[in-house]
């Protein structure tokens, strides 16, 4: 399933399953194709859960992966998957994580439990809540 193009619009980020998983909600490698040169690429990574999502980093060369233990960094060049932010999900619960990034860094998402609650977080600093249908003080 393609995901987003990176800024310059070369490159397709997305979730594919082996060539003959015919299983829905099977295991999904991150998959780059690179609209230039033609080239498909697949990363296999056994720290990925089942249900998963991704995004570019800010940076365009590293890939976030958001699920249910929180938000992850991929770096395709060496493998290394480095933890951003860490979540507190039930093991049950088999949503994705939806979340967005800013060029600036700022990661916002919301938690399968009440997506109305959309939380506000940077590298280093503590999550903030931002409720939808709520004035600002």
């Amino acid at each position: 399933a393609p995901i987003e193009f990176d800024r310059a619009g070369a490159r397709l980020l997305g979730l594919v399953r082996e060539e003959n998983d015919k299983n829905p909600m099977g295991p999904r490698e991150i998959g780059i194709y690179d609209l230039e040169t033609g080239t498909y690429e697949t990363f296999t990574s056994s720290l990925l859960e089942t249900n998963y999502n991704v995004r570019w980093a800010p940076d365009m060369t590293r890939i976030l992966v958001g699920d249910r233990r929180g938000i992850r960094v991929f770096d395709p060049e060496t493998g290394a998957m480095t933890s951003v932010l860490q979540l507190e999900m039930s093991s049950e619960d088999t949503a994705l994580l939806e979340f967005v990034v800013t060029d600036n860094g700022y990661l916002y998402y919301s938690l399968p439990e009440n997506e109305r609650d959309i939380w506000l977080a940077q590298r280093g600093e503590a999550p903030t809540l931002v409720r939808f249908g709520e004035s600002s003080p």
